[in-house]
């Protein structure tokens, strides 16, 4: 019986469909030459190629069709024991232990790990690979971004044919899409496109809003099925995430928006619905999303997230009565933001001197002085930060980058002194900055973790899944309780308890199944006592996810595999998406893949509708937005089209004063300049914060109350993110 075909993608036939004769050096013609040329000049021809010259390494038939991918010339091709790949072997590696080894073995590749034959991953352990000289992986990436360039100006200029009036209309069309993806990325105002001037400079068709519907339509349609794409392809049918974001616009009108979600952060509007701000109308609402999924869209829904507490007890009231099968999640990013706001709010006038601090180091003057001061003490040219220093409405973090920046310009404070209102440099005493560390020391944990948990559409590595949310809560617990320079302060004790409640509003089973098996994270950090009820988790969830389970034995021998790195476990840290690598032990494990493609399939964030929307902050219960519900849903359509990040995309002018004009509107519209913005921000922020924590079910009446505590889940301290391989 022949295997089944399965569809690859164009970097994955690349990789399978290899040239079995690889050459490292250009003068080198075989693979005989190729590894003398890696050994060293002492060693004989035959020994040297012993090593290489093994049964699972030869070549059987010379490969016809596309080239390898360049990568290939640093491995050595392995045996194809799944359906997908090859195993590939590092060249450097293999060269190294042979250099070692005195005695003949019989299998090499025994000794060396395996990696799997996909170039992201074999670029991945170079990169990590302490025998690989750096040169080659920077070649390797210029000649990947080199390949996607020409394939990108290939497909633009191939299949040229006379225009027709269809190309021209088809051209019309993408002309209006771009535009209005450009108009949501940018955050330009709506009739910003209606000045007939416009339509002079840039030879842009007349845009309506009818026109806007349309586009907003077929970009629904085409975004529905990139959704769905990852669970109809899978091998194992996974599921998508419900996602609830509600706010309260300037019209005081409390909206909602409902969307599906994948993994990878890509999400599609379902709904936008005005409501009243109960818990009752909003699981009515609840259950007439997933009523609709299940009948008319036919999409399983494995999990929902809340960036609310309301809508997360409404959500979680529908899940006990009528769909058991579900977790209930909150939005880590507004948890965190949360925990930022607590410490915040609790030194409000301190935030206002900082403010006014920060603002007047704006003036061009101030800017020359830090400038010069910068270039003395620390060398190079700061410049471009120095008006990316003060807080905005949008993102919570933006405080704590204005909190480093200000201790940045207290060692250049003599110099700036004397540009400084006199009564506010009485309020910048040695007690204000000796309070300002304070204040940074206390953010520092949550600034950490928020680099780790950044938004699937902005981030450039794998998504993030409840194995990180787990270390998230870990990491945050233990910071806060054993740093000597925290311990004692009321804040982060205040800070301690919301983190207990907050935790309970998760499943603990289910968060440390989703660490035991993300193989990026080491399942030694757990203690034994929760390492031990991992086979017992294991059953309960099939059960209630398969209605099947599996024998306790079978369970074991899994545990077991994967403990000892058995194959296909033995390759999996160069895997960049843990959710596709479960997905390939169907065959093998189909217990252990269907668990994991579930649990790794649960978005961890909310729709990205602040990313879309201009004037919804941290503070949603005070948007500064008057759209309506039926304006928010074409616009939501098209902006989740576009991969929106403007934090990670700033632009910096040379000249510090065409800074200020580039960024000018986000400026007046987003940053927080003075003293009196601010005190009307933290008072609408505590108000929220107080509204969301009142919200909150009471710790011992929460559905996760039988957790296990935070200080006794890890047996070990957290390592800090920056050192966790992703």
């Amino acid at each position: 019986m022949e295997p089944p075909n399965v569809a690859l993608d164009d970097d994955e036939e690349d990789d399978v469909a290899m040239n079995d004769t690889l050459h490292l050096f250009p003068e080198s013609s075989s693979e005989e030459a190729l590894v003398t040329s890696l050994q060293d000049d002492t060693v004989s021809p035959e020994a040297a190629l012993d090593a290489f010259d093994m049964p699972t390494f030869k070549s059987h038939m010379p490969r016809t069709g596309r080239p390898c991918h360049p990568v290939w010339n640093y491995f050595v091709r392995g045996e194809k024991k799944n359906r997908f790949h090859y195993r590939a072997y590092c060249r450097f590696c293999m060269d190294a232990h042979n250099k070692s080894t005195t005695a003949g073995v019989d299998d090499e590749s025994s000794k060396i790990r395996a990696t799997r034959g996909v170039s992201a991953d074999m670029i991945k352990h170079l990169e990590q690979c302490t025998l690989c000289p750096p040169y080659v992986v920077d070649e390797l990436l210029k000649k990947q971004l080199s390949l996607q360039s020409k394939r990108r100006a290939s497909s633009l200029h191939s299949n040229v044919v006379p225009v027709t009036e269809e190309d021209e209309t088809n051209s019309s069309r993408l002309k209006r899409v771009q535009v209005w993806q450009a108009t949501l990325s940018a955050q330009l105002d709506m009739s910003w496109t209606q000045d007939p001037r416009l339509h002079a400079w840039l030879k842009l068709p007349p845009l309506t809003t009818d026109d806007m519907l349309t586009t907003a339509r077929e970009l629904a349609r085409s975004q529905l099925d990139k959704v769905k794409e990852g669970m109809l392809n899978s091998t194992i049918k996974s599921g998508l995430t419900l996602s609830i974001n509600s706010w309260k616009t300037r019209r005081h009108q409390h909206l909602v928006a409902f969307s599906l979600m994948n993994s990878d952060g890509d999400a599609h509007a379902l709904s936008v619905v005005e409501s009243e701000w109960t818990c009752d109308a909003l699981e009515t609402h609840v259950r007439a999303i997933l009523r609709s999924l299940h009948d008319d869209l036919k999409v399983s829904i494995v999990s929902i997230v809340a960036d609310s507490m309301l809508a997360w007890t409404a959500a979680s009231r529908v899940q006990a009565t009528a769909f058991p099968d579900l977790l209930v999640l909150p939005c880590i990013a507004e948890i965190l933001s949360t925990l930022i706001g607590v410490i915040m709010t609790s030194e409000e006038q301190f935030i206002g001197i900082l403010i006014e601090f920060l603002a007047w180091c704006r003036h061009p003057k101030i800017v020359e002085v830090v400038v010069v001061a910068s270039a003395e003490l620390f060398g190079g040219d700061s410049s471009s930060a120095v008006f990316s220093a003060l807080p905005n409405r949008r993102q919570a973090t933006s405080y704590v980058e204005s909190i480093r920046h200000a201790l940045v310009l207290e060692h250049c404070f003599d110099r700036i002194e004397s540009h400084l209102p006199s009564s506010l440099v009485e309020s910048l005493s040695p007690s204000f900055w000796n309070s300002l560390r304070q204040l940074n020391a206390l953010l520092d944990p949550i600034a950490d973790v928020f680099t780790l948990l950044q938004h699937p559409m902005a981030a450039t590595s794998s998504s993030k899944m409840l194995s990180h949310v787990l270390y998230t809560f870990g990491r945050l617990h233990q910071a806060y309780t054993t740093r000597a320079d925290l311990v004692e302060l009321p804040t982060a004790k205040t800070v301690v308890a919301l983190i207990d409640r907050m935790w309970n509003l998760y499943e603990t089973p289910a968060m440390v199944l989703a660490f035991r098996f993300d193989f990026h994270l080491e399942p030694t950090w757990l203690a034994s006592t929760v390492m031990s009820a991992v086979p017992a988790s294991f059953a309960t969830y099939s059960t209630r996810w398969f209605h099947t389970k599996p024998p306790i034995t079978r369970i074991q021998d899994i545990l077991v595999a994967v403990e000892t790195n058995a194959f296909p476990f033995d390759c999996t840290r160069d895997y960049h998406d843990v959710s596709s690598f479960y997905s390939g032990v169907a065959n093998s494990y189909p217990e252990l893949c269907a668990l994991c493609c579930r649990l790794y399939a649960m978005s961890i964030f909310a729709a990205p509708v602040r990313q879309v929307l201009r004037g919804i902050g941290y503070v949603a219960s005070h948007a500064r937005t008057t759209h309506d519900a039926t304006t928010v849903l074409p616009l939501l359509h098209i902006g989740f089209t576009t991969k929106i990040s403007p934090s990670t995309a700033k632009i910096h002018a040379k000249d510090p004063n065409a800074d200020r004009w580039l960024h000018a509107h986000e400026n007046q519209v987003e940053m927080i300049c003075s003293k009196s913005e601010w005190k009307l921000v933290a008072t609408q922020w505590k108000s929220h914060i107080q509204a969301e924590i009142a919200a909150m079910p009471p710790l011992e009446g929460t559905s996760g109350s039988e957790n296990t505590t935070l200080q006794h889940l890890f047996a070990t301290t957290l390592p800090p993110p920056v050192e966790i391989h992703i």
